[in-house]
């Protein structure tokens, strides 16, 4: 997954160096396949990244969203699938 934390970290410095707002959700607890992942999303919509599961991406783009607009940050547990309730959850760090 290095290739995927190499575009994020690029995406990071070029909005840092506008001044946009941005996001950074990273997979810091959950199974090992998924740990470290790290998706980037702008204020825009457009993201960098992702975790390699497609419906947990969806999730934590929109979770990223809220943060974005509400000027906060935490942890969010995100279940399997990307559903937001359920026994089986992976922690994403926005």
């Amino acid at each position: 997954m290095p290739e995927i934390v190499t575009a994020v970290c690029r995406s990071f410095a070029a909005t840092a160096a506008a001044a946009d707002a941005v996001a950074v959700a990273r997979v810091v607890r959950g199974p090992s396949d998924l740990m470290g992942g790290s998706l980037f999303v702008r204020a825009d919509g457009s993201y960098a990244g992702g975790f390699g599961d497609t419906a947990l991406e969806a999730t934590a783009r929109v979770e990223a969203t809220v943060v974005l607009e509400t000027g906060r940050t935490g942890t969010i547990e995100i279940g399997a699938r990307g559903s937001r309730c359920g026994e089986h959850r992976e922690g994403v760090l926005v």
